[in-house]
């Protein structure tokens, strides 16, 4: 079933699924994209799923569930209350390499910076920032549930969610509203919504070859529609992927399953079952010397000298993730919605590494090295209700999650036969602990005047860690203890509609950090005194769209306070103090020209500055610019794009004294599909990516220092080619 269709300026007298009106509210309150991912087959414009306002949409071609927008990387949206891309369908699966991961398809957004030094998709680290803040320091959702390590709210992104099954994904660069729930409402939400199963029955597998001897090969089947159980659409989409990665003996691999079921009760009750399955073996790389990148080029990762700290077998890391999750909607009448959605997910992660890889080189019989296992289950249930009335929209919602978490490390002596079990010489660290999570929220939303809409609101979160430790990290020594982090969060966000397709908006909302489980690695926490680490946000920008040309601009500064960070006592015990702030502010934009005949220009860039208020030092991580342009052509059944990417100089530590300089990579995508097949063979799609066209090779990322303080660092891989074959639902 093919159906084009445009959202925008449609009349809102149009008819418009209830279904699909129900279904898009199900998918989170964190993010103003869930609806306009989902409404691609209906006239009227696709609505806000927390306010009801219409949200801005390009013209779309749609295949069964997939949508294939002719439009740029980003989108901009006139409805939203803060700065927010939404990375299209499109870009997603043709544009970025076939093993890549949400971390690599939003790299394109402003103010954004990711790299990956072994090849897209191959190593644990991704180095993601957003405005300066690092992966831990902001929001990464999944269908609306918040999800992160529970020690320190990163993500591993190379063992989660793959971009075969992602439909769209929305940065939100800001707090969010009152409603937006999550550990980490701090430096913004990334908000990644999985693709819906298809209306009718299908086999699509797909394959691909490329660069470092990489391969993927899966397949996604589709029930469609099953009359004897309610029109329930189920979806099941397996993957493997295997490399030898750009890094010398820094082989990957990983398998993901995902499933998921649309079953519809009755008229007004919908229920959405999920799962999600991936065990993976990745490469732990500790970075290399300047002075070893010059003797052993860019390529070097690990060697295979079992005497030495930095064999590959002595370097590893072992994951299982799984993430389920059943959503329950109950469309009480055609002003209120009442949804409820459970879930729980877990990792079970071991890593191996040499005690100073690239620091030491041993040479008799035993290697020293370190064992690192962490695994956490998390349960957690959100809760949400809206009621419109017209002059005045109303959100209650809340969230609660526990999470149960065992750490155990160990210093141990490899030898070639003890890979696998070596001996261990020290216990470094045996503990329990498990962090609480309630948040509540209510959200107005009020429509004074026609095109006005302001949103007030507070939500209140709450966290309480404990820890059961019989060996202390750090101290070595057992804790039992718990502490307790609180804070309200007021927000107001207002959009003003100056035409229909042109709007001006503004935004002030506190964010929150729940402290690290770092707090709790002291000798005594009581001796530490501590307020959660708050954002204060202040944001304001316009967004313009209609016909061929799309543009938005914002300026935001954001005052961050109650730093935390460690310091000695004369007793010689670590605690954790607030010691001041940081300010972050700059200015950001983003525009599309649809020049014609298929061919469009586009174009973002970002001014960033994140400095500490004490000594107006950078904080690490933190580019002070970013731009992005390209041009792209989708007709006759063609579609290409070349876009690059360039991210300003920024230092890789505290202190500013490992500097790295500013980088760029062009990459190349060119497809072709056959919609109606080839004789026998049914539709597909045949796809040509070569990313780092140009062969950059620049030094960009600082890793660690070595025992000796010798400071290690990545390289961007050098250009790759990936060919995919996919045959489509």
């Amino acid at each position: 079933m093919l159906i084009r269709l445009s959202l925008l300026n449609r009349s809102p007298q149009a008819s418009f699924c209830p279904r699909l009106t129900r279904l898009s509210r199900l998918l989170g309150t964190s993010s103003l994209l869930a609806t306009a991912i989902i409404a691609t087959a209906h006239a009227k414009p696709a609505e806000d799923p927390q306010t009801g306002a219409a949200l801005p949409t390009d013209e779309i071609v749609v295949t069964g569930g997939r949508t294939d927008t002719k439009t740029p990387p980003t989108r901009v949206l006139v409805n939203a209350m803060q700065p927010m891309s939404v990375v299209s369908d499109s870009f997603i699966h043709d544009s970025t390499a076939p093993t890549g991961n949400y971390d690599t398809s939003i790299k394109i957004t402003p103010s954004v910076d990711s790299q990956n030094s072994n090849g897209v998709g191959l190593s644990n680290g991704s180095g993601l920032t957003i405005r300066g803040f690092t992966d831990g320091q902001f929001n990464t959702t999944f269908d609306g549930i918040p999800w992160a390590d529970s020690t320190n709210f990163s993500h591993n992104t190379a063992s989660w969610f793959t971009n075969r099954y992602l439909n769209s994904i929305a940065v939100d660069r800001g707090p969010g509203t009152a409603s937006t729930i999550g550990q980490a409402t701090f430096g913004g939400t990334v908000s990644l919504f999985s693709k819906e199963p298809e209306q009718h029955m299908s086999v699509a597998p797909y394959a691909g070859y490329g660069s470092y001897n990489t391969q993927q090969f899966g397949i996604e089947l589709n029930s469609g529609k099953i009359a004897a159980l309610g029109d329930t659409r189920l979806m099941l989409n397996a993957e493997h992927v295997y490399s030898d990665g750009y890094l010398s003996n820094a082989k990957a691999k990983r398998t993901n399953l995902f499933a998921k079921a649309i079953i519809p009760v009755s008229a007004q009750i919908q229920v959405t079952l999920s799962g999600m399955y991936n065990s993976g073996n990745q490469p732990r790389l500790p970075g290399a010397t300047l002075s070893e990148i010059a003797t052993l080029g860019n390529r070097y990762g690990l060697n295979n000298n079992q005497q030495s700290q930095a064999y590959w077998g002595y370097n590893r890391t072992n994951l299982h993730n799984d993430v389920e999750y059943v959503l329950v909607r109950d469309e009480i009448s055609d002003k209120a919605t009442l949804s409820n959605q459970v879930y729980t997910y877990s990792v079970d992660r071991t890593n191996r590494n040499g005690t100073d890889p690239n620091g030491t080189l041993t040479l008799a019989a035993n290697v020293a090295g370190r064992i690192d296992r962490s695994t956490y289950r998390a349960y957690g249930d959100i809760l949400r209700f809206i009621r419109k009335g017209g002059l005045i929209d109303l959100q209650i919602g809340g969230w609660y999650e526990h999470v149960d978490h065992l750490g155990t490390q160990y210093a141990v002596t490899y030898t070639p036969s003890t890979i696998e079990n070596p001996a261990r010489t020290q216990t470094r660290g045996n503990l329990t602990d498990s962090l609480n999570s309630l948040q509540g929220y209510v959200q107005v939303d009020v429509h004074p005047i026609d095109g006005l809409t302001l949103s007030p609101g507070v939500r209140y979160a709450y966290s309480q860690r404990s820890i059961h430790a019989a060996v202390n990290r750090t101290t070595r020594q057992p804790l039992d203890a718990s502490v307790n982090f609180g804070a309200a969060l007021p927000s107001f966000s207002a959009n003003y509609k100056i035409r229909p397709n042109w709007s001006v908006y503004g935004q002030v909302a506190k964010g929150f950090l729940t402290p690290y489980i770092d707090y709790l690695y002291v000798k005594n926490p009581s001796e530490s005194t501590l307020s959660p680490e708050q954002t204060v946000n202040y944001q304001a920008g316009t967004a313009y769209s209609a016909g061929n040309l799309s543009l938005a601009a914002d300026l935001y500064y954001i005052n961050f306070k109650n730093l935390i960070q460690s310091t000695t006592l004369s007793n010689g015990d670590t605690a954790y103090v607030n010691s001041g702030g940081v300010v972050y502010k700059g200015i950001e934009a983003e525009g599309t020209w649809r020049i014609g005949h298929g061919v469009s220009l586009y174009a973002n860039g970002s001014l960033n500055s994140a400095k500490t208020k004490s000594d107006h030092i950078w904080v690490a991580d933190a580019p002070d610019a970013t731009a992005a342009g390209g041009i792209l052509y989708n007709a006759h059944h063609i579609s290409a794009a070349l876009i690059d990417k360039w991210v300003g100089a920024r230092f890789g530590d505290v202190g500013e004294t490992q500097h790295l300089a500013s980088y760029n990579q062009l990459d190349v995508n060119i497809g072709r599909t056959w919609a109606h097949g080839v004789g026998k063979v049914p539709a597909f799609k045949l796809n040509l990516q070569v990313q780092n066209l140009l062969n950059s090779q620049k030094v960009n990322a600082f890793s660690a220092l070595t025992a000796n303080n010798t400071p290690l660092f990545f390289t961007q891989p050098g250009r790759s080619v990936f060919v995919t074959l996919s045959f489509l639902p």
